[in-house]
């Protein structure tokens, strides 16, 4: 089946889906929000491409070998290049409907193969079988990585209490004992989300500093100290209120932390946070009271899952109550040049093995 594709400028984005109510989806990275953060990466590291009447995706480009120009690699809603993509995407697909249509995953793989890119990547989709089936069709080759993620439903947990009781007697313990411990009772725990531009500031560099302090020395780094990841945070929740909210949690005089969250379709989306490292040695668990508090302000707000995101850790296993399988995905280009882009990795796994 023949679809008709075409380059658009992202404000072309905005009006297709008004046109054509194209943005009923229920990720938060395939919004007109999320893609307005692709919008501000240079054009010459990807495009915003229209699939038809009914989908826009942004297919960034980089280079798949370093030093090597002629191996080109193209990216669903990503660029490549880290500096872009520490703002991350999961549920990944396009923007619009219908999320499981076939014959767009093989126009987006055959644009991709056509200019001669010897490589796409999808990275956090929880539709492996979509471009599977589109990889098979165009003679692909495809390899996949998987990583969990967890989910809690917030149905009756419209108090701090009600959220608790729902946890295992293990994790229950480590909340009350953490509060003792901070010399406060259940009803000292409060939670405020910031509104006012100034307080939305002041929020933000406290989660920012909170941030920077736990992960500056990792190898991930911070993206906090990533410019482009900074601005654009900023900029989502400062422009856009009813997408991306910041909150901080207290329990007495002590501020526990700060946690963002991207809004949609009854869902809070568990963005980052600034846990206060000077409380989260030994016995206290803050960032444990902050998300119990969280769920059950979303809850009580009307919002029917809290969704923790892609990553596997305690705490998101301790607090959640089922999970999401997201899978990573790489299609080789079936043509001459994507098989001679196959030898060489293969060759480079092998001398770094």
């Amino acid at each position: 089946m023949h679809i008709h594709l075409k380059k658009i400028r992202y404000k072309e984005v905005d009006e297709l889906a008004s046109m054509a109510e194209i943005y009923n989806t229920h990720s938060p990275f395939l919004s007109l929000e999320y893609f307005s953060v692709l919008a501000e990466v240079p054009e010459q590291h990807g495009e915003f491409i229209c699939i038809g009447e009914h989908a826009v995706i942004y297919l960034g480009h980089s280079s798949a070998v370093k030093r090597l120009p002629f191996f080109q690699q193209s990216f669903v809603n990503q660029t490549g290049l880290r500096c872009y993509d520490q703002l991350w995407v999961e549920y990944n697909g396009w923007l619009g409907s219908p999320a499981s249509d076939d014959s767009i995953a093989e126009t987006v793989l055959k644009y991709a193969f056509d200019k001669g890119d010897v490589r796409l990547s999808v990275s956090m989709t929880t539709d492996a079988d979509l471009w599977t089936r589109a990889a098979k069709t165009l003679g692909a080759s495809i390899s996949t990585s998987q990583t969990i993620g967890y989910t809690k439903s917030l149905e009756g947990l419209e108090t701090f209490e009600n959220t608790i009781a729902t946890l295992s007697q293990n994790t229950r313990a480590k909340i009350r004992k953490s509060i003792r411990l901070l010399g406060s009772v259940q009803e000292d725990v409060s939670l405020s989300v910031a509104s006012s531009s100034e307080q939305i500031l002041e929020y933000f560099n406290g989660l920012k500093r909170n941030h920077i302090e736990k992960w500056q020395n990792t190898v991930e780094g911070s993206g906090f100290q990533n410019s482009f990841f900074d601005s654009n945070l900023l900029r989502l929740l400062t422009h856009c209120p009813n997408f991306m909210k910041i909150l901080k949690v207290q329990c007495g005089d002590n501020t526990l932390g700060y946690a963002m969250y991207m809004l949609k379709n009854e869902s809070a989306y568990f963005y980052c946070s600034g846990i206060n490292a000077s409380l989260s040695e030994g016995k206290i668990k803050p960032g444990y009271i902050l998300h119990c508090k969280a769920m059950a302000y979303f809850a009580e707000k009307g919002f029917k899952l809290y969704d923790f995101m892609g990553g596997d850790a305690q705490y998101k296993r301790s607090l959640s109550d089922n999970s999401v399988i997201f899978h990573s995905i790489e299609v080789i280009s079936p043509n001459l040049k994507g098989k001679l882009f196959s030898m060489i990795k293969k060759v480079k796994d092998l001398l770094s093995f």
